[in-house]
């Protein structure tokens, strides 16, 4: 009699987790000729290993579509660190504005109670207006 392997029998298939490990390496490194860097490339290819195992005919347009969000969402990541970059300035300059506002604020309070020193002082009549 012969012997006949096991569904479950490890020495008769081929070793799965080598299996994956050479699809993830292979998505990573396709991910990474349609743009996407090495460390993102590498992560995404985890996760994509298991849904693109066994998809032949669709694992490009896959690819592709994974490729373009992910470029579409580094553009994105971009876009807000300008956007929070210039948002820091702005608040800056208003700040800095606020501050001389203060300022400005401040010299004419003393301006006003030296006018009103004066006219109280000034023998002048109250009809004349000190300019």
């Amino acid at each position: 009699m012969g012997w006949k392997p096991e569904p479950g029998d490890r020495a008769a298939q081929p070793d799965r987790g080598e299996h994956e490990s050479a699809l993830r390496d292979g998505i990573s490194a396709d991910l990474q000729t349609r743009g996407v860097v090495a460390p993102a490339a590498d992560a995404l290819a985890g996760h994509l290993a298991r849904q693109i195992d066994g998809r032949g005919g669709e694992r490009a347009a896959l690819l592709d579509g994974v490729a373009l969000g992910f470029r579409a969402q580094d553009a994105i990541a971009e876009q807000l660190a300008r956007s929070a970059g210039e948002l820091q300035e702005i608040e800056r300059l208003m700040s800095s504005f606020a501050g001389e506002l203060s300022k400005l604020d401040e010299v004419l309070e003393v301006l006003a109670a030296y006018l009103r020193r004066m006219r109280t002082a000034s023998p002048i009549a109250s009809t004349r207006l000190l300019h």
